[in-house]
């Protein structure tokens, strides 16, 4: 198995690839957040049904699921990356049921990196790239270059 890092940047590439956002994301200004949410398409037998948002944010790279509870938005998992030249490491992970764990760059990324190297392979199983299975929804910096509102 492909490290999580890896295998991270190769499932979001591949996922924006498809959708033809590829070139949009890598070029995002560091001075601004860019960010699109990816929901099943209406009607579509897709095997996903949680919204998946990819953001960039600087050299923070986000991907994250969510649920809509009765008073709030329930993120789970929202999985932060630090783009650092042409490789990403995990910075944080989020999970509704354990909270936050924030890794300094000499902490232990075992657990984290097993989870992400695993819930990235689900996103491709699923059919996040099946461009006839998910409909884009722009959040911020794309679009018709408006910021329409911003999640991440």
């Amino acid at each position: 198995m492909a490290s999580s890092h890896t295998l991270a940047q190769a499932v979001t590439t591949e996922i924006l690839r498809a959708h033809g956002l590829f070139d949009a994301f890598l070029n995002t200004s560091p001075d601004r957040i860019w960010s699109i949410e990816i929901r099943p398409k209406e009607g579509a037998t897709t095997g996903f049904s949680l919204p998946l948002i990819i953001a960039r944010e600087g050299s923070m790279v986000r991907l994250a699921s969510y649920t809509v509870s009765t008073y709030d938005v329930d993120y789970d998992p929202v999985l932060e990356f630090e783009v650092i030249s042409i490789n990403w490491r995990i910075a944080s992970l989020y999970r509704f049921h354990t909270g936050t764990c924030v890794f300094a760059e000499t902490d232990d990324r075992t657990e984290a990196d097993a989870f992400a190297a695993q819930w990235c392979e689900v996103l491709l199983e699923r059919g996040y790239s099946d461009v006839s299975q998910g409909e884009i929804v722009w959040l911020s910096g794309g679009g018709d270059g408006q910021d329409v509102r911003a999640r991440l």
